[in-house]
C-alpha cells in the first residue's frame, strides 16, 4: 500500500504530538533553502514526499555565552545581566556575525535596511547603527543596553513570545 501525500502527514502529525509534544510544520524545499533557522533549533527530517520541521522543545533553557559576561557586566544593569545573557544566546546562539529577518529587508537611498544582526540581534534601521558595527560585540551591547534603558526589554521579541523570561 502507498500511502497519499496527505496520509503520510497526518500520519507524521499524530507521531509528532506523541513523541514530541507538538505538531510538525511542513514546508517546502524551497522554503528551507531560502531561510535562516538560526533564531530556532529544529530538527529536519527529509523525505521524498516533503520536508518536515519540528521544533525540538517549547521550553528552552538557554544557557551560554560566557564569553560575554564581562561584556554584559559593563553595560547593563546587575539585575539584567542573566536576563541578557539569555536574550542573547536566544537570538543569536551567541554567534556574533549572526544574520536574521532577511525576509523583511528594505532598500533606502541604496542602503539595505531590516534585516536583524549581531549578538542581540538588533534591527538594521535607516539612523541606526550599521549591521557591520552591531556585529562587533562592544558596539552590539553598548546600542542593545541603550535600547534597554530607553523601552525595557520590548525591542527582543524573544521576551515578547516567551521563549526567554524578561520579567
Amino acid at each position: 500500500m502507498v500511502a497519499s501525500r496527505d496520509t503520510f502527514i497526518v500520519l507524521t502529525t499524530l507521531l509528532s504530538i506523541l513523541l514530541l509534544g507538538t505538531p510538525v510544520h511542513t514546508v517546502s524545499s524551497k522554503e528551507i533553502t531560502s531561510h535562516t533557522y538560526s533564531e530556532h533549533t529544529a530538527i529536519a527530517v527529509a523525505s521524498p514526499i516533503t520536508h518536515l520541521i519540528a521544533p525540538r522543545s517549547r521550553v528552552r533553557n538557554f544557557t551560554g555565552c560566557e564569553q560575554y559576561r564581562s561584556l554584559i557586566q559593563e553595560n547593563f544593569p546587575p539585575n539584567a545581566v542573566e536576563t541578557f545573557l539569555k536574550i542573547m544566546k536566544a537570538e543569536s546562539g551567541c554567534n556574533k556575525r549572526a544574520i536574521g529577518d532577511g525576509h523583511i529587508t528594505f532598500l533606502s537611498r541604496n542602503v539595505q535596511y531590516g534585516m536583524s544582526c549581531g549578538l542581540f540581534q538588533i534591527r538594521s534601521l535607516p539612523g541606526r547603527p550599521s549591521c557591520e558595527s552591531m556585529q562587533d560585540p562592544e558596539q552590539s551591547a553598548q546600542f542593545a543596553a541603550n535600547l534597554y534603558m530607553k523601552s525595557g526589554y520590548r525591542p527582543w521579541s524573544v521576551c515578547k513570545n516567551g521563549k526567554v523570561n524578561c520579567n
